[in-house]
């Protein structure tokens, strides 16, 4: 069986190949998530963190200290943009919530969250576009 596809615009084109590709065009805000575990012991590793920021959502497991992680989340422009944190220091431990800064919807921004062994968060946000040091 031989599949054929005939290609009349070139508008088409486009639009396939960015659906091919795994492409696509967000036409709201981006939340550019990083998220660093620091812990007294370098071997040490947080069990579990899941982002979220409006319809979009994104987890983790096993992040050793130290690591740097980094997202992009994708909340939808009318969506609020809040990242909302959850995480978890070991497979039988409770699992712990951190809501971030509230920021207006529409608005794209970084936000860089270290948890730290001791169950502090410390959190650094910019409105995009903006540079971040840590």
């Amino acid at each position: 069986m031989m599949l054929r596809i005939y290609i009349t615009h070139s508008s088409v084109v486009v639009v396939a190949i960015l659906f091919i590709g795994g492409c696509g065009s967000y036409t709201g805000p981006e939340v550019c998530v990083e998220l660093t575990y620091r812990s007294t012991s370098s071997s040490a590793k947080l069990y579990y963190a899941n982002v979220i920021s409006g319809g979009d959502k994104f987890h983790w497991y096993g992040i050793y200290s130290g690591k740097n992680e980094i997202i992009s989340l994708h909340p939808g422009m009318h969506s609020n943009s809040q990242v909302t944190l959850f995480y978890q220091f070991e497979i039988d431990k409770p699992m712990h919530v951190w809501e971030g800064p509230e920021i207006q919807a529409g608005r794209g921004y970084r936000i860089h969250i270290t948890i730290h062994d001791s169950g502090q968060i410390a959190e650094q946000t910019c409105i995009l576009p903006c540079q971040m040091t840590f």
